[in-house]
């Protein structure tokens, strides 16, 4: 069970992409991964995954500065990833209404209604009215349905929390998943973490309470020092202070009023870093003239080199102790061995907003050919109400040759396909940058801007 004179712990259910750090044998927590851990060799380490029974046993039994010997919490970047220079003062996921920052329409309604008029409710296309506006409450009237942030909390100001943050009441503190390593992962108070949601916190047992939770997520990062302590979010995070576009919120507000007359062609383009030598997705990476998510998102900033399929490396020379590794509960598409959305590893290049990757191929999404009664692809003319084998029975499966397009079907525009096709790179790079490059030029540009070697 040794690696270079330690374990990897692993927290498996947190709420965070937590990395795998290598730690020195302690019997509470050895004993906690073998009773109730599960175990896979990667790159010639032990990765042990715990889980969150005996990480509250471990927290429990050592406390926080314990666990803290065992595991540094910090990350190498702690900056979230944004479009400095797109005018949107909100995260890349959220757009501005009325001086909050709302998740967006776009997302919540699967490009049908991308038009926000109050927190409840989108619409389509103007003129907006009670006729063709979408909407929704949810159980609660505040927070909940349309009525929410990016992380699905609450609307909040303009601006970002740092990666190793969380909003609770406007305001960002460092993760409880990260304080308490994952045994007490729902805060509920600027001193108070939870291992329940709701009620359940309520209750003896559930909530642990310590100054040192009442943080912000640069403590320690001498980079970001003025972000110590608790703060609201930042504007300077998610737009550049340099920036031509608008930078304030009401500046911003109107622009983004503007852009959602823009043509439909505009939206189905997603929102790529165009001009940085990278033909993947801005989360993904390119390896073996494959397009993976990024180790350093896998990892929390971790490590940032890809070594295989399914393994990651701190720094130079990569060897098996000091690599990150998952192969998941499959061997292929699971783990480490996944694109920016979770799915099998693709060519260079990218679907459109309101496609679907299935097979290496870009198909219209079936949750909006189907206006979501069957949103989950299983062929390219076929698609079922559910994921898995239950799309063996034939009542769950819908099959039309409608529903073999591209996202560009219908909507006039010549430069987004309306045929199934494979990832285009000119969605991810400048035809002068990608399109006239092989992915190995590419692959270099990128390890020579990154430090790494050829």
């Amino acid at each position: 069970m040794m690696a270079g004179g330690g374990v990897y712990l692993d927290v498996a259910t947190s709420d965070i992409a937590e990395p795998r750090r290598q730690v020195p044998r302690r019997p509470a927590v050895l004993i906690a991964a073998a009773a109730l851990g599960s175990a896979a060799f990667v790159g010639g380490a032990l990765v042990v995954d715990v889980s969150h029974t005996a990480r509250r046993v471990a927290f429990k039994t050592l406390g926080v500065t314990g666990l803290d010997a065992l595991q540094p919490r910090k990350q190498a970047n702690l900056k979230p990833l944004e479009l400095l220079h797109d005018g949107n003062v909100c995260d890349v996921n959220e757009e501005l209404l009325a001086g909050l920052c709302y998740k967006k329409c776009a997302l919540l309604t699967n490009y049908e209604a991308m038009i926000r008029t109050s927190p409840w409710t989108c619409c389509p296309h103007h003129p907006c009215t009670p006729l063709n506006e979408k909407g929704k409450i949810g159980l609660r009237i505040m927070c909940t349905g349309y009525d929410i942030g990016g992380d699905g909390g609450c609307p909040h100001e303009p601006g970002a929390c740092l990666v190793d943050e969380e909003l609770h009441g406007g305001v960002c503190y460092e993760k409880c998943a990260l304080l308490t390593h994952g045994a007490f992962p729902n805060r509920m108070g600027p001193a108070t973490c939870c291992d329940v949601h709701g009620l359940g916190c309520l209750s003896p047992g559930h909530a642990v309470t310590n100054k040192t939770f009442d943080v912000g997520g640069g403590e320690g990062d001498h980079g970001l020092a003025a972000l110590a302590g608790p703060h609201f979010p930042q504007l300077s995070l998610t737009e550049d202070a340099n920036s031509k576009q608008p930078r304030t919120p009401a500046k911003a507000q109107a622009q983004a009023s503007a852009q959602q007359d823009a043509p439909l062609r505009i939206a189905l383009q997603p929102l790529e870093a165009m001009d940085d030598g990278n033909i993947c997705a801005d989360n993904e990476e390119l390896y073996g003239g494959l397009c993976y998510k990024r180790c350093a998102i896998l990892t929390g900033g971790e490590a940032s080199i890809r070594t295989s399929s399914w393994t990651c490396c701190k720094e130079h020379p990569c060897l098996p102790w000091n690599q990150h590794g998952s192969v998941g509960s499959r061997l292929v598409c699971n783990g480490y061995d996944i694109d920016g959305d979770g799915s099998c590893p693709h060519k260079p290049g990218a679907c459109l907003v309101d496609e679907e990757l299935h097979m290496g191929i870009c198909y219209k999404k079936c949750s909006l050919l189907t206006r979501g009664l069957y949103p989950h692809r299983t062929a390219a003319a076929t698609c079922c109400k559910s994921a898995g084998l239950s799309c063996l029975n034939l009542g769950n499966d819908r099959t039309s040759r409608s529903f073999d397009v591209g996202g560009g079907a219908g909507d006039h525009d010549a430069s987004t396909p309306a045929k199934p096709h494979p990832p285009l790179q000119r969605l991810t790079e400048k035809a002068a940058d990608a399109e006239g490059a092989s992915a190995p030029q590419v692959e270099l540009h990128r390890r020579l801007r990154s430090g790494g070697s050829a």
